[in-house]
Formats: C-alpha cells, structure tokens, sequence
C-alpha cells in the first residue's frame, strides 16, 4: 500500500543514478544475435571468395601452360617486378629495347605504376610470371567482401538485401571484364577493383580515413586513375 514503485516483476531492474546512463541487459544480447546472423554469411562470401580465386588461378595458369599468353605484356611486367625485387626501379629491359630507350628503361617511364613494386616480395618467394597470374587472381577476388558488405548496406539489411548482395557479388565474379582481364595476362589494374570497392564501401560507413587511403593508392596503380578519384 505504500506510494514508492517496487520492482517485484523485473528483480534486473535497477533505478537509474543521477549523471549515469542505464544499462540494460538486452543490448549485448541484440549485439551477440547480430554477429550470430551475420556469421553464416561472412563464412558464404569467404568461400565464395576462396572459390573464385581458386577458379581464377587455375584459369590465368591453364592459359599460361597451353601457351594461350601474349609473351610481351607478362614479360614486361615480370622484369619490372623482378627489378624491384632486387630494390631497382622496375626496370624492364624488353619495353626499353623494344622502344628504343635501352636496357635499362623503367617500367615507371611507360605508366605510373608504382604500386607493382607491392608484389615484389611475392617474386622472393618464386620468381616467375606465374607468381603475377595468381596475385591477378586474388586481387580480383578480394573485391568480393567489400562489394558484397556495400550492396547489402544499401540495400538496407534485410533478407532481400542480403539476397542482392549475393547476386551483385556474383555477377562481378563471372562478369565479362573480369574474365578478358584474366584472359589478357596480367596488368596493373588487378589492383582497381579491390581499391574501388573497399573505398566505395568505407565511404558508405562513414570511414572516410580508410577510403582516403585506398584512393591515394589507387592513385599508384596508373595514371588515368586520377580521373575516377
């Protein structure tokens, strides 16, 4: 019969203190259940990601061994990584006698692809044309994530969300641009598609320091980069 409030039907509760927020036990539980949804997918576009650089390696390495590759584009670009290897400027020595600059040209006075001197610890651990056609390969597929998280995200979160996800990721795996690129050897713009879709997809979160960092580095894949940043 008294006038105060008891809190027989929730013993959690706790009144609320002056100056402190109140806490309450649903949030870690609504947070545990997100990441508990969430879970299944991030395992599905792992393995989807997987597959499709395991398809796209065998592809580039089948053209490679049936003598399908142009031999001047990969050898140009296997010298240039090989020279940085060796800590030199990317030097190719087939472009510069081919245009008649000497054995000594570098790579960086043909395009501005700075960012092949990032594959030269790949070239320590195998020295070879085949080392390029498999970092092609991954590249291409490590946009898969974040191209997955930006559809979802814009799509709202649901079911259809997550639905549209799956066949935008999808598309972009078997798309047209993705297999000629992996049919013409190997090119500096493997490294595109995963910058543009982290960046896109960090500047949809709000993360505007990371997306700043994946456009600065798209800025060292080539010079008409500029253009889209």
């Amino acid at each position: 019969m008294g006038t105060g409030t008891t809190t027989e039907g929730n013993p959690s509760a706790q009144p609320s203190q002056p100056g402190r927020p109140e806490q309450t036990a649903a949030q870690p539980g609504a947070s545990q259940n997100g990441r508990s949804r969430l879970s299944p997918h991030l395992m599905a576009v792992g393995a989807l990601t997987l597959l499709m650089a395991v398809l796209y390696c065998v592809f580039s390495l089948a053209q490679l061994y049936t003598f399908r590759t142009s031999s001047y584009d990969l050898v140009i670009f296997d010298e240039a990584v090989r020279s940085y290897s060796h800590f030199l400027p990317g030097t190719s020595i087939i472009k510069g006698l081919h245009n008649g600059f000497g054995p000594h040209f570098s790579e960086l006075g043909d395009h501005w692809s700075p960012i092949l001197a990032a594959l030269a610890p790949l070239d320590w651990i195998y020295s070879g044309p085949q080392t390029l056609l498999v970092a092609q390969a991954v590249l291409f597929a490590l946009a898969i994530p974040p191209l997955w998280v930006f559809t979802r995200r814009a799509f709202g979160g649901g079911r259809k969300a997550t639905l549209a996800a799956y066949l935008v990721a999808v598309a972009y795996a078997l798309s047209w641009p993705i297999a000629s690129a992996l049919a013409f050897d190997f090119h500096e713009v493997a490294f595109a598609p995963l910058l543009i879709a982290i960046a896109l997809e960090r500047l949809q979160a709000g993360r505007l320091r990371t997306a700043l960092i994946a456009l600065a580095a798209l800025l060292l894949v080539k010079e008409d980069m500029g253009l889209l940043v």
